[in-house]
């Protein structure tokens, strides 16, 4: 950082931000399964929330 101009210095940065962005697309290409697997249970999991939220007014719980 010392002795590099800073215009080397802002080249090798934006080479930096690029390998890492494309790492992140590469990384939700290459496991696609996992990727739909999370999704799916984060919204089962909120689902179930809800149905639990429900049950516990008593007034939705008896009529539904």
């Amino acid at each position: 950082m010392s002795n590099i101009p800073l215009s080397s210095q802002k080249v090798k940065e934006t080479v930096a931000v690029s390998r890492l962005s494309q790492t992140k697309r590469s990384v939700l290409q290459r496991f696609p399964l996992l990727f739909t697997l999370l999704v799916t249970f984060g919204v089962v999991a909120t689902f179930y929330g809800f149905e639990r939220l429900i049950d516990r007014v008593e007034f939705m719980a008896d009529t539904p």
